[in-house]
């Protein structure tokens, strides 16, 4: 299962203490293929993972794992399940067709297409 979670992290000397001791914790779980996508804020301290466990128990194991977690750096954690992604070839093998495009001008459609595009491998 696909989990969204987001992060508000206390900033600070405790933060910067574990900086490289967390890096190198999401990056074994890039490894293990744990860790879909990880990233900070451009507002606010916090981060946002996409992470992929068997449930939510294996979710909460892994966030409290965290360098941050266990230093006590974070203050929040919002996490959603993620459903699977539509399927885009337009076949309805999910039993949704693809978006079309919106015109130029148009707005969200094109925008999501090319948010879809870039995180698929």
């Amino acid at each position: 299962m696909k989990y969204l979670v987001e992060r508000w992290l206390r900033d600070g000397a405790e933060l910067a203490r574990a900086g490289a001791e967390h890096r190198s914790y999401w990056q074994r779980m890039v490894r293990d293929r744990v860790l879909l996508y990880g990233g900070v804020w451009a507002e606010g301290q916090g981060d946002t993972l996409i992470v992929e466990v068997d449930g939510l128990a294996a979710l909460r194991r892994v966030l409290r794992l965290d360098p941050y977690a266990r230093r006590g750096v974070v203050l929040g954690v919002r996490t959603r399940r993620l459903g699977d992604a539509p399927d885009r070839s337009g076949s309805g093998r999910s039993g949704r067709t693809a978006p079309a495009a919106a015109e130029p001008g148009g707005g969200a459609p094109r925008a999501m297409a090319s948010i879809g595009a870039r995180g698929e491998a």
